[in-house]
């Protein structure tokens, strides 16, 4: 288990603008099956440097580990993670393009090569009873309308997207927020754009998914991306 992947991703996401105060997670599924880790509520995810920024929190809301508050969105992350055993990495972020397009009818169409990623599996808005996916059974509800899907969006909330790795899921989440970006340029002018068959898309698809070609972008942008000092196993 690399606790300091875990930590890259949130910078990864930080600098690539799904930053939001203290809020958004990325979670690691326990490779012991005590439950999964999440940063502790209480920094931004750009502050997140060092293993002891991470909380072991068991499938019940249990702190098994660390010390800290925990984010009351953390049912998100055991829902996914029960229901989809071949998940062990979940985002969910606040990005402001994604947020936007879930306010409105429209989805992610594959209009470029970041959404031609969702051509096969279609991102599906989904509509949670209340503000904040903090129950379980609201967490259930939208595990369930995840399904096999890389990602959602979330009703004028934000996104979410999964992976069997960190780096398939931190990835998922740039592509997504890219784009809703472009998706919202171009329902400006709806008449000049045209969205790609998926079929098209295939190709494309299985190339931003292939193995070497995630773990090569994920070095890249924990290479280039701001980073702390030293990412360390714990902090001085």
């Amino acid at each position: 288990m690399s606790l300091m992947k875990l930590a890259q991703a949130y910078r990864i996401l930080a600098d690539e603008g799904h930053g939001d105060g203290t809020l958004g997670h990325v979670s690691l599924r326990d490779p012991e099956g005590r439950g999964f880790w999440l940063k502790r509520a209480e920094i931004g995810m750009d502050e997140v440097a060092c293993a002891d920024d991470f909380l072991l929190v068991d499938f019940d809301g249990q702190v098994r580990h660390g010390s800290g508050d925990l984010h009351s969105e953390w049912p998100i992350h055991a829902a996914v993670l029960q229901s989809q055993g071949h998940i062990h990495s979940i985002v969910h972020t606040h990005a402001r393009n994604a947020s936007l397009l879930s306010a409105s009818q429209s989805t992610i169409d594959p209009l470029t090569t970041e959404g031609g990623y969702f051509a096969l599996d279609p991102v599906q808005t989904f509509e949670a009873s209340s503000a904040h996916i903090d129950t379980h059974e609201s967490a259930r509800s939208m595990a369930e309308f995840l399904g096999g899907r890389p990602a959602m969006l979330v009703r004028n909330h934000g996104l979410v997207s999964c992976g069997p790795s960190i780096e398939v899921a931190t990835l998922a989440a740039l592509y997504l927020e890219r784009a809703a970006a472009l998706q919202i340029l171009a329902l400006a002018h709806p008449t000049i754009f045209r969205a790609a068959r998926p079929e098209q898309m295939t190709g494309r698809a299985m190339m931003l998914k292939s193995r070497r070609f995630v773990e090569q972008n994920f070095a890249y942008y924990a290479r280039t991306g701001s980073k702390p000092t030293a990412v360390s196993q714990h902090r001085k």
